[in-house]
């Protein structure tokens, strides 16, 4: 692998990943700087979760609940209060909860 291999976006992918020479698919914070990759993985926690159920009202209930907090901390430019909880259902099923 050239140094220069690493820095160029892989045509093909999806995500635009960084590949090497190899075709194993890399970030440039991860492959250049080991210790800022492991610092900002400290960072974060993964909680298992399992998607929402729809099918009753509470549970529609919930999921509304969770859109509007989640909308309430967003800070979106020129954003009306309540619209993506109004677009609840349609979130539910696009996301697949």
């Amino acid at each position: 692998m050239r140094a220069g291999d690493l820095h160029r976006p892989e045509q093909n992918t999806a995500s635009g990943a960084l590949v090497d020479g190899s075709g194993s698919p890399h970030t440039r914070q991860y492959r250049r700087a080991p210790t800022r990759g492991r610092q900002i993985a400290g960072r974060f926690v993964v909680i298992p979760a399992a998607p929402f159920s729809h099918a009753t009202a509470a549970d529609q209930e919930t999921w509304r609940a969770l859109i509007g907090t989640l909308e309430s901390l967003l800070r979106l430019h020129e954003h009306a209060p309540g619209t993506l909880s109004a677009m609840s259902d349609y979130l539910f099923h696009r996301t697949a909860a």
